[in-house]
């Protein structure tokens, strides 16, 4: 009966990292412009979101509070897990072209084996072991 349980439970975690990480993995663009565009090399657009940090504010006598405040410097994209992309970014007349490669995560993978193959099938077929370095704006040759 335990072996059965466990059974059942194992296989309800079958694709560890799609169920809980999804399809998508996100991308920090650091150090950017307010007005960056990023752009696939087929020219579609990629909807991308500032991100936030926390401050310290001042609420009164001896009283700070940590807010959180747009980072205008930072912007992130999501992107589907497991492919190269040939991004462009242009901010103005500047444009840049970054190449990204996925990298492995070996939280996902070692869970995944623990779990047994099937679900480490599923996560690999997928690809959602994999996530993306951040990306600084000001390391890029601009053209």
């Amino acid at each position: 009966m335990r072996i059965l349980t466990l059974n059942a439970f194992l296989l309800l975690l079958s694709g560890c990292a799609t169920v809980f990480k999804g399809y998508e993995s996100e991308i920090v663009i650091q150090n950017a412009p307010a007005d960056l565009v990023v752009s696939t090399s087929e020219g579609i657009r990629i909807p991308s979101r500032n991100g936030t940090k926390m401050e310290k504010q001042f609420k009164g006598m001896y009283l700070w509070e940590m807010v959180e405040v747009p980072d205008y410097a930072t912007h992130t994209i999501s992107l589907r897990s497991g492919h190269e992309y040939l991004l462009l970014l242009k901010s103005g007349e500047k444009e840049s072209r970054v190449i990204i490669y996925p990298n492995l995560g070996a939280g996902w993978l070692i869970l995944d084996m623990l779990c047994g193959v099937f679900p480490a099938w599923i996560d690999m077929h997928l690809g959602t072991w994999m996530y993306y370095d951040p990306i600084d704006y000001n390391s890029l040759s601009v053209k």
